[in-house]
C-alpha cells in the first residue's frame, strides 16, 4: 500500500486513470475540476488577448475578426486542459512508482523545472504553435492579404503563451494533485 493510499483512501481511485489511457486522461480532466479552471483561465486570457489584438473592434468601429476571436479563447483552454491533465498524471505515475514521498519541500520553481514538466510544456507549446500558425496564415490570406501582412506578433503569441501558461499550469496541477493525494 502506497503512502498516498495510507493517508488518503480515495488515492487508489485517483491512481487508476494512469492505466486507463485516453479514458483515464478524460477522467482526470473531469474529476479534478480541470475543465472548469481551464474555462476560467481561457476567459481571462482570451479577453486580454482580444483587447490587445483587436482593440479597434472592441473600442472602435472596426469589425471583429471572428476566427481569431474564437482562437484566442480556444487556445488557452486547450493548453490549460492538456497541461493540468499531464501534470496531474505525472504525480500519479510518480506515486504509483514510489518516486514521490509526499513531502512538499520543493519550491514552485523546483517543481516547475523537474518531474519532466519542461519537456512536456515545450512539446505542448510546439504542438499548439505549429497547429495555429497555418490557421493564422490562412486567415490572413483569406482576408485578402498576402504573406507580408501575416501578423508575426500573433504567431509569436501562439508559441510563447502556451509555453508560459503551460509551465505555470502543469506546475500548479502537479502540486495540487500532490496536496490532494497526501
Amino acid at each position: 500500500m502506497s503512502l498516498a493510499t495510507q493517508r488518503n483512501p480515495e488515492a487508489t481511485q485517483t491512481m487508476a486513470p494512469k492505466q486507463a489511457g485516453t479514458q483515464g486522461l478524460l477522467l482526470i480532466a473531469r474529476s479534478y475540476g480541470i475543465v472548469r479552471r481551464a474555462a476560467i483561465v481561457a476567459l481571462v486570457i482570451g479577453s486580454a488577448l482580444t483587447l490587445i489584438n483587436q482593440p479597434q473592434a472592441v473600442f472602435g468601429d472596426a469589425p471583429l475578426n471572428l476566427a481569431p476571436f474564437i482562437l484566442v479563447y480556444l487556445t488557452p483552454f486547450v493548453v490549460v486542459v492538456l497541461s493540468q491533465v499531464l501534470g496531474t498524471r505525472t504525480l500519479f505515475s510518480e506515486v504509483a512508482g514510489g518516486r514521490s514521498t509526499g513531502r512538499d519541500t520543493e519550491s514552485f520553481a523546483g517543481t516547475a523545472l523537474s518531474h519532466g514538466i519542461p519537456l512536456r510544456v515545450a512539446t505542448v507549446a510546439l504542438g499548439v504553435g505549429t497547429a495555429m500558425t497555418p490557421v493564422i496564415v490562412a486567415l490572413t490570406l483569406l482576408d485578402g492579404g498576402d504573406l507580408s501582412r501575416v501578423p508575426l506578433a500573433q504567431i509569436g503569441q501562439v508559441y510563447a503563451l502556451p509555453l508560459v501558461f503551460g509551465l505555470i499550469s502543469q506546475t500548479l496541477a502537479y502540486r495540487r494533485a500532490r496536496a490532494r493525494a497526501f
